[in-house]
């Protein structure tokens, strides 16, 4: 799917959302890497071994945000029936605050639910942009996880 978005008053950009193959798996990590320390609770560094390493054992489902063939944002999801979990999600910095992210998450769960479904997403306490974004998104808190230092975030799609 491509859709045309103007994110600057001179150009009007194409953005197209697919699955990540094995070929965007370097600029993947770069991506990863910018915000680390935001994107897990044990806030490692990504590495193309490790990175590859999950991508062969299909961890998850990796959808990709590009513009114009560029990678820019990544929504790693785990599926369960009619429960999906927002892994991780990640905009590159350059692009955010320009409503891409809430694009690209509409986009994916418009591909990927069906009636009564239940998506959750786990955001570290101190990531305050992700979950206002989430928040934003009509995702509802269900839980604080202490020991893990995160909320436990839903939204249910009837």
């Amino acid at each position: 799917m491509i859709k045309k978005i103007k994110i600057n008053e001179k150009k009007q950009n194409q953005f197209k959302i697919c699955n990540l193959n094995i070929n965007d798996l370097s600029k993947f990590v770069s991506l990863w890497n910018q915000n680390f320390e935001l994107l897990t609770t044990s806030k490692f560094k990504m590495d193309f071994n490790k990175a590859h390493s999950g991508f062969i054992k299909k961890m998850f489902i990796y959808f990709g945000l590009f513009l114009d063939e560029n990678l820019i944002g990544f929504i790693l999801l785990k599926s369960q029936p009619n429960l999906f979990h927002i892994k991780h999600m990640l905009i590159d910095k350059k692009y955010r605050e320009k409503h891409l992210g809430s694009f690209f998450l509409n986009e994916v769960i418009n591909r990927i639910i069906k009636r009564n479904t239940v998506i959750k997403v786990e955001v570290l306490k101190n990531n305050f942009e992700a979950l206002r974004f989430f928040q934003n998104q009509d995702f509802k808190i269900i839980q604080s996880d202490k020991e893990n230092d995160q909320y436990i975030l839903k939204k249910k799609y009837v």
